[in-house]
């Protein structure tokens, strides 16, 4: 438990320091059992330190004077200025120590205008925060897997009243392939996202400066090929021929919610830009499909790719599984 400790200085009326008196600790409103004791030295001054944790009185001594001093004394005064504040809990058995920064000027620390009974909020301690307008902050985190975020806020002219997104998996390692066949290029997997949840893939994707070699991203969704990619022609991001230049894109898939023994609608949009600002391909995917996506749960998002030619190269990057509250 933490040490209680008093101390303070003992002077006669004209001010003169006092040596040699008693000072003796007593638990709160008793006077038979002293819990420590000690004597002023030549300037007057005591301390007492007791190891037990608990309220005190202290009896201070000087030949035939006798004053205490109570800890149910209570006073009130116009100001405080103190180098440590500890606060005792309600079992008077541990306490806070309220410890200041090491400020280089004058601080004004503002209490809120609360209507009833609040908490404090500590930035470690794990706290529901309610009722609070966030302005421009700047927040950062290493992954939002599996995190969900209520919101309620005007928007540009537009009101967003609630929705429910999970980040369901992510992978930003970038991959490449030389392959002019399909090959499994980036995989999402230990995911469980039910059948009845609208689903969106985010996808970015590169082609390196070479000759004029187009390349493609397609999808798997579990074990089965949704959309096969064509070099140029038909994948979630094409890339076209245009000789010697780089060339990214990105592409958003949405998985519509599924109904079992119903096909799953999906849409997916690109767009790929060379460089500069030209740009070079996108637009809604209009082509048959490979296979329906399964209506079962997706536990797995599979990116395949290949390129046109095996001196030329296709990236991809930064792939995200989102899914939404389907109630």
């Amino acid at each position: 438990m933490a040490t209680v400790v008093a101390a303070g200085f003992v002077r006669t009326g004209a001010g003169v320091a006092v040596n040699g008196a008693t000072v003796d600790a007593y638990v709160r409103n008793t006077s038979s059992v002293s819990q420590g004791n000690t004597t002023t030295n030549a300037s007057g001054y005591w301390t007492l330190s007791i190891a037990t944790q608990d309220r005190y009185d202290y009896k201070i001594v000087n030949g035939t004077s006798t004053i205490w001093l109570s800890f149910d004394d209570q006073i009130q005064v116009q100001r405080i200025e103190t180098a440590e504040l500890l606060i005792m809990n309600p079992a008077n058995t541990f306490k806070y120590n309220i410890v200041p920064a090491a400020i280089t000027a004058d601080r004004t620390l503002n209490l809120p205008l609360i209507t009833g009974t609040d908490t404090v909020v500590s930035l470690a301690l794990a706290q529901t925060l309610t009722n609070k307008t966030l302005t421009a902050p700047t927040i950062t985190a290493t992954d939002w897997a599996n995190a969900n975020h209520a919101h309620a806020a005007a928007n540009s002219g537009g009101i967003l009243t609630t929705g429910v997104v999970t980040r369901e998996g992510f992978n930003t390692t970038q991959t490449s392939t030389t392959s002019t066949t399909a090959v499994d290029l980036i995989t999402i997997t230990g995911l469980n996202i039910a059948l009845a949840r609208l689903k969106l893939i985010t996808v970015q994707g590169f082609k390196n400066l070479s000759a004029n070699f187009s390349g493609a991203l397609g999808l798997k969704i579990n074990a089965t090929n949704v959309l096969t990619p064509v070099a140029g022609t038909t994948g979630i991001l094409i890339f076209s021929a245009t000789a010697n230049e780089n060339e990214g894109g990105a592409a958003d898939t949405w998985l519509g919610p599924g109904i079992a023994g119903v096909s799953v609608p999906i849409r997916s949009e690109y767009q790929s830009y060379n460089n500069g600002t030209t740009r070079r391909g996108g637009g809604v995917f209009a082509s048959n499909l490979t296979n329906t996506v399964p209506t079962v749960a997706i536990t797995d998002v599979i990116i395949t790719a290949l390129t046109g030619d095996a001196s030329n190269s296709v990236l991809s990057q930064a792939v995200h599984v989102y899914s939404f509250q389907d109630t």
